[in-house]
């Protein structure tokens, strides 16, 4: 970062643009002279800006993450719990996530993931797609797949399925649907894992795992040493309550 009284005015910029701010002489760059005294410059803040929300519309559309979460906010959230002790746990889950998803380039930064579990129809796979959607406003690669569905995908490629498991193995941020519904007498477990889910773990690349069944009991469909990989920078939150997916909550 550069300071104020570093940055220099250079007579001519050839590059004007309205689009961007007074700050940098509506050119998107600030100029400074370097250690070895040549003209140099850095991004303003308003280019970078300007770049993430054009870019964002690519990595929505690129992601897959469904239609019905495109919009979704976290104030559209309706609280799914029966009793005040259900309202209040959906309220600090709801929470947990707000304050990793305006801190989403830290939290993929560090390679961390989280495990949303609950019942079906208590919002977990909408909410988990809004964190998807602020890592994709600060520009990160993310990706919607159900696990069933990467199952099918990977062991049954084409060129079109090749690029997409791909994207899944590389992307910055993966929300990963419906852990749960994983088909216990597939032969294809360990090897889905160690392909897909090891490689990213071992590469920091942060994961939202979303399930039905609770987190310490899924070691029952995956095995014990996938949910090993699972636990890895982990955090868990809970939704909990009746299904009221009539309400839009996925």
């Amino acid at each position: 970062m550069i300071n104020n009284d570093e940055i220099i005015r250079l007579a001519k910029i050839r590059y004007k643009n309205d689009k961007y701010c007074d700050a940098c002489e509506k050119s998107g760059r600030l100029f400074y002279l370097d250690k070895d005294n040549q003209v140099n410059h850095s991004y303003c803040t308003c280019f970078l800006k300007i770049t993430k929300t054009e870019k964002y519309p690519i990595l929505l559309n690129s992601s897959r993450i469904p239609k019905a979460a495109w919009k979704f906010n976290f104030s559209e959230y309706k609280n799914t719990g029966c009793n005040p002790a259900e309202i209040d746990n959906n309220n600090k889950s709801l929470e947990k996530i707000k304050t990793l998803s305006k801190s989403i380039s830290e939290f993929i930064s560090n390679g961390s993931n989280i495990f949303i579990q609950g019942q079906q129809g208590t919002g977990k796979t909408i909410i988990a797609c809004l964190m998807a959607r602020y890592a994709m406003l600060q520009g990160f690669q993310c990706a919607y797949v159900q696990f069933q569905s990467l199952m099918e995908l990977f062991f049954n490629k084409n060129d079109e399925s090749s690029d997409w498991i791909d994207y899944i193995r590389y992307c910055k941020f993966l929300v990963l649907d419906d852990v749960d519904k994983f088909k216990t007498d597939s032969n294809y477990q360990e090897v889905l894992f160690d392909r897909i889910i090891r490689p990213r773990v071992q590469n920091q690349l942060s994961n939202c795992y979303v399930s039905l069944i609770p987190f310490n009991q899924i070691s029952s469909m995956i095995g014990f040493s996938n949910q090993g990989l699972i636990e890895e920078k982990c955090e868990v939150v809970t939704f909990v309550g009746m299904n009221s997916r009539k309400n839009n909550n996925v």
